[in-house]
């Protein structure tokens, strides 16, 4: 192992990755690039009620290694967003902590809160690059600066209208932050040439750092929402959290988690006839009830039964319509007359017919045959996938669960279905770690008719999955 210390390392290589940088993109490219969008103000987003989170899309640290190297950026940043987060963080850093500009391009276009590039800045052309590329806010080290350097890259920051995270270690880093004028002040815990973290940072300098006007932001962890509070109770507006939440493999449920809205995988009930049937499911905490409405199938229903087994739905679940290659204007007056919050298309409907009904309401089936299938289904229009057999595929799972995982990691809101059972789901969330699953056939008496034990079973193996993965 290296007798340098580990900062000592990151910074050596980073002045080498920014020369290089400067002779294969010159300035003058990059002010080219510069977006007309004003850069939002981090500031203002982490200050007011309770303590808000930075989350942090990442891939490995020196310290732990890899946590999630297969990771799609756009997509965490858009799960962080869609669960609570105040503002996105972007590791850049790529030799220790295999980031990249392209991750901060691909959350820049998934979200609408504030961006942060994470690296570790020594130059003005790297101010540049993260205007350039979105960002609206940089971190600035103080370990990693001298005071003029520091000062220098502070000042520019502003200029450019970033907002500056200014990080400290101890009371000394602290003066030297506030003696120009940050007014974000990142109190990072974890020491930066051991990498051991020490909470009691954090509870000594917060106080001093708010005391003098600053936001606090506390840094490094925090994997609990006890270690939330305690950041709240010395004084941060925000936390910066990261490896708690990548490592998880399902980021968006583990910030929920940590914000005290835990949110697993989602369970949508389909081929709903009863009354009866619909009541269990949303008393076990169903989030969507799925009615079949293509012709010939067994468990298709009229608008009139449907409604009929809607009565028995709760509050806050959705209720879904499943259509398979029928004229649009079949299914939007279906809909109507059903009362329809979202429409499963379940056939081989192009995204022109998801976007006329609208995709922000629109469920659409794919199947996976092969790993070059992922790209096009991943590219759907519609707000929810769902991974299911070939239509009119029997038998025990054809879906491949690794696959589906694959999906499920590029695209936010993936379900998986397809010979889902009591018996197999617990395996199947553990592998594929999907937004949600959909059960139907595997707890069923009869088409149609659901039974309460097997229903029970199915989401108890769920919530099995979701605390074995840490996020409930």
């Amino acid at each position: 192992m290296s007798a340098v210390p580990i900062l000592e390392r990151i910074l050596q290589a980073t002045a080498r990755r920014v020369e290089e940088a400067k002779r294969a993109v010159p300035e003058a490219v990059l002010r080219a690039r510069l977006p007309a969008r004003p850069p939002a103000d981090l500031a203002a987003a982490l200050t007011g009620g309770d303590i808000r989170v930075i989350a942090e899309v990442k891939r490995a640290s020196p310290s732990q290694g890899d946590l999630a190297p297969g990771l799609d950026a756009g997509a965490c940043a858009y799960e962080y967003q869609d669960h609570g987060a105040a503002a996105v963080s972007v590791l850049t850093e790529p030799e220790f902590f295999k980031g990249s500009l392209a991750d901060l391009d691909a959350a820049r276009a998934a979200v609408g809160i504030p961006v942060l590039r994470k690296d570790f800045v020594l130059d003005e052309y790297q101010l540049l690059e993260a205007r350039a590329h979105g960002a609206d806010a940089v971190l600035l080290i103080v370990a990693a600066l001298d005071d003029s350097r520091l000062r220098a890259l502070y000042e520019k920051a502003v200029a450019w209208g970033l907002s500056a995270l200014v990080e400290v270690h101890d009371e000394d880093e602290l003066r030297r932050a506030l003696a120009v004028g940050a007014r974000l002040v990142g109190v990072n815990n974890r020491n930066l040439k051991t990498l051991a973290v020490d909470p009691g940072t954090t509870a000594r300098l917060a106080p001093l750092a708010k005391a003098a006007g600053a936001v606090v932001v506390g840094e490094s962890g925090v994997s609990e929402p006890a270690g939330l509070a305690e950041m709240a109770r010395a004084g941060c507006s925000a936390a910066l959290v990261g490896t708690a939440l990548t490592k998880t493999g399902r980021p968006g449920a583990a910030l929920a988690r940590l914000l005290g809205r835990p949110v697993g995988t989602r369970v949508k009930v389909c081929g709903l006839t009863r009354a009866e049937d619909a009541y269990t499911a949303t008393r076990l905490g169903a989030w969507a009830l799925g009615f079949v409405f293509v012709p010939g199938t067994p468990r298709v229903v009229t608008v009139e039964a449907a409604r009929r087994a809607m009565q028995g739905a709760g509050a806050g679940v959705f209720n879904v319509g499943v259509f398979a290659d029928q004229p649009e204007a079949e299914v939007r007056r279906t809909a109507e007359e059903a009362g329809l919050d979202l429409i499963q298309l379940h056939g081989a409907e192009t995204d022109l017919l998801s976007g006329v009904l609208g995709d922000g309401r629109v469920v659409k089936a794919v199947t996976l045959g092969a790993e070059a299938d992922i790209p096009s289904a991943a590219a759907r229009s519609a707000r929810w996938l769902l991974v299911d057999r070939s239509k009119g595929v029997p038998g025990e799972p054809t879906v491949d669960w690794g696959l589906a995982g694959r999906l499920a990691a590029r695209r936010p809101r993936t379900l998986l279905a397809g010979g889902l059972t009591p018996q197999n789901v617990e395996a199947a969330v553990s592998r594929a770690k999907p937004w949600g699953v959909d059960v139907s056939s595997g707890v069923e008496r009869s088409p149609g008719v659901k039974e309460g034990p097997a229903l029970e079973a199915f989401f108890a193996a769920v919530r099995r999955a979701d605390a074995a993965a840490g996020l409930l």
